[in-house]
């Protein structure tokens, strides 16, 4: 995200200077009830704290240079990753991201849809 008005630290906001950038932290006041973003008959890790940022999911041929985690990156996230032509960071096709259709056991990563919920968007916002 690239705002153009100032953040500076509060409760529920922490900055942390890095080489480059900022990296933003938001802990919200409660967490939002899972049913409020996933699709009906899906659920996430119950063990699962919180999830990696959100981005919008734009393929690309080659990954976009200083990616965020490759160096940390799972041999089967890479695989996803590369798979998915690069439209996310990583560590978004690790395992423990990862949603399971309730019936079928089937797995998938989130959807666009879910992710906008999570960070507070409306449906469709990014799209």
């Amino acid at each position: 995200m690239w705002p153009t008005w100032p953040i500076g630290s509060r409760p529920g906001v922490h900055l942390e200077e890095r080489e480059g950038y900022i990296n933003l932290k938001l802990q919200p006041k409660q967490r939002m009830a899972r049913s409020a973003w996933v699709a009906k008959g899906w659920r996430g890790p119950r063990e699962l704290a919180s999830f990696p940022t959100v981005t919008r999911p734009c393929a690309v041929k080659t990954p976009r240079h200083r990616t965020p985690g490759v160096d940390k990156a799972s041999p089967f996230a890479l695989r996803s990753w590369k798979a998915d032509q690069h439209r996310r960071p990583p560590t978004h096709y690790e395992r423990p991201w990862l949603m399971t259709h309730v019936s079928t056991g089937r797995k998938r990563r989130r959807r666009i849809e879910e992710l906008e919920l999570i960070h507070g968007f409306p449906k469709d916002y990014t799209y």
